[in-house]
C-alpha cells in the first residue's frame, strides 16, 4: 500500500528539514480499505513554527496554530499537518482544556476516537498500529481506543461519529463501545446544532442507516424526537440512500417537531416542508403527477413518491421516472406562449396570470396541445369572454 506521490513529497520535505511525518486517521483507514481518501491529515514531530519553516515559500495557513495545525495548500488541495500532541481536560464536553505537544507518535494515536482511525502510515507505507486498528478494520468492527466511556465523555460528537461510521462503513459496533454510547448519550447536549445536523445527515445517507438507528433509538430520539421503532428504521433502509429524502420521510411521519432542533439550510428546510405539505396530494393520474412536479419540481416530487412508498403506499415509481424523462409541460414557463404574447392579444394585469394558469391546466389535462397556434387560439377564445 502506497501513499499518493504528493503526500509522500510532503512527508519527504519534513524529513529533509529534520523531522518525521505520517499520514494519520481516516485517510489511512480509507487507504487500507482500498478507497481513495477525500481528505489528507498528516502529523509530525515538528513544532508548528518548524512546519511553517519547512514549507517556506508555499501557501500555508495556520488558523489552528494553538492546537498545532498548519494547513498546506498544493494545487488547490489542503493538507492539514498537525504536531503530535496529547490532550487533557474536556470541561465543555467537546474540546480539550490543554494541548501538549509530544514527540511520540503512540501518544498522539492514543488520544483518537476509534481504533480504525488511530493508525499512521509513513512515507514508505509502513503502518503504525498500536491499538489493533487493522484487525478491527478487517473484521468491520468499530471500537474505541481505550475506555469508551472516557472517549465519549471527552467529546460528545464522538457518539454521532460512531453511528455515522457504522452506517456509512457498514461496521458493527464493539459491545463495550455500544454500551458506552447508550450510557453517555447525555453528552450530546454539548454538541452544537450545526454539528448534530451535519453528522445526522451523513448518518442518514449511509447504506446501513436504518439498521444502525434500530440499535440506538434512545440516541436518535434525542436528535429527531419521535417513536423510533423497528418499522420506522426498516422504512429508512427501503428508501434510496439520500440523506435529505430520508429526513423528509422522518419529518412527514414523525411530525413537525422531528426537524425542529436541526440547523438546515433554507433549501433543505423548504424541501422538508414541501414533502410534508403534499403528503396527502393525489397521485392517481398523469395530471396529478404533472401538477405535483410543477409545484415541487421533479426532484422533490420524486422524493415525495419515494417517501410515500416507504410508508406503505402503492407507487408506480418507474412510471413516474418515465414521465419525467418525457420532459412534459408542468409549469407556466414551459408553455408555448408567454405573458408578453398574451399582453399583445389584449390581456392586462392579473388577467395575464389567470390566462397562463388556465392554459397550463388545460395542457396538463390534455385538453389543449402545448403548441403556439393552439394556445393562441385558446387564449383568444378565453379573452372573448370573462374567465370563470
Amino acid at each position: 500500500m502506497q501513499l499518493p506521490q504528493e503526500v509522500r513529497e510532503i512527508l519527504l520535505r519534513l524529513e529533509q528539514a529534520g523531522h518525521r511525518g505520517w499520514a494519520v486517521g481516516g485517510c489511512v483507514r480509507d487507504l487500507l480499505r482500498g478507497q481513495t481518501p477525500h481528505d489528507w491529515d498528516l502529523c509530525t514531530d515538528a513544532l508548528p513554527e518548524q512546519t511553517i519553516a519547512a514549507f517556506r515559500g508555499e501557501p500555508v495557513a495556520a488558523p489552528g496554530l494553538a492546537h498545532g495545525t498548519v494547513t498546506l495548500v498544493r494545487q488547490g488541495v489542503p493538507y492539514e499537518i498537525t504536531t503530535l500532541r496529547a490532550e487533557t481536560g474536556y470541561a465543555d464536553g467537546r474540546h480539550p482544556d490543554r494541548v501538549e505537544f509530544v514527540a511520540q507518535l503512540e501518544k498522539d494515536l492514543a488520544r483518537r476516537d476509534f481504533t480504525v482511525n488511530a493508525m499512521a502510515m509513513d512515507r514508505t507505507g509502513r503502518v503504525t498500529d498500536c491499538f489493533g486498528g487493522r484487525e478491527d478494520l478487517a473484521a468491520g468492527l468499530l471500537r474505541c481506543v481505550g475506555d469508551p466511556d472516557r472517549r465519549f465523555a471527552e467529546d460528545g460528537l464522538r457518539i454521532l461519529r460512531a453511528l455515522r461510521f457504522a452506517a456509512v462503513l457498514g461496521f458493527s459496533v464493539h459491545p463495550a463501545t455500544a454500551a458506552a454510547l447508550h450510557r453517555q448519550k447525555g453528552m450530546l447536549a454539548h454538541v452544537s446544532a450545526e454539528r448534530v445536523t451535519a453528522e445526522l445527515l451523513a448518518l442518514l445517507g449511509g447504506g446501513k442507516a436504518g439498521a444502525v438507528c434500530a440499535g440506538y433509538p434512545d440516541i436518535l430520539a434525542l436528535l429527531v424526537p419521535g417513536r423510533w421503532d423497528r418499522r420506522l428504521c426498516d422504512a429508512l433502509d427501503s428508501l434510496p440512500p439520500d440523506a435529505l429524502t430520508r429526513l423528509c420521510f422522518l419529518r412527514a411521519v414523525l411530525g413537525e417537531r422531528a426537524a425542529a432542533g436541526l440547523r438546515l439550510s433554507r433549501a433543505q428546510a423548504r424541501t422538508l416542508e414541501q414533502v410534508a405539505s403534499h403528503w396527502q396530494a393525489p397521485l392517481h393520474t398523469r395530471a396529478d403527477l404533472l401538477r405535483l412536479a410543477g409545484r415541487l419540481g421533479w426532484e422533490n416530487a420524486a422524493r415525495l413518491l419515494d417517501c410515500r412508498r416507504a410508508a406503505g403506499e402503492e407507487i408506480d415509481r418507474a412510471g413516474f421516472a418515465a414521465l419525467a424523462g418525457e420532459n412534459p409541460c408542468c409549469t407556466a414557463s414551459q408553455l408555448s406562449i408567454d405573458g408578453r404574447t398574451l399582453a399583445r392579444m389584449g390581456a392586462k394585469g392579473a388577467q395575464i396570470g389567470q390566462l397562463l394558469h388556465k392554459l397550463l391546466d388545460e395542457v396538463i389535462d390534455g385538453q389543449t396541445p402545448n403548441t403556439s397556434p393552439a394556445l393562441a387560439a385558446r387564449a383568444a377564445a378565453l379573452l372573448a369572454k370573462p374567465l370563470p
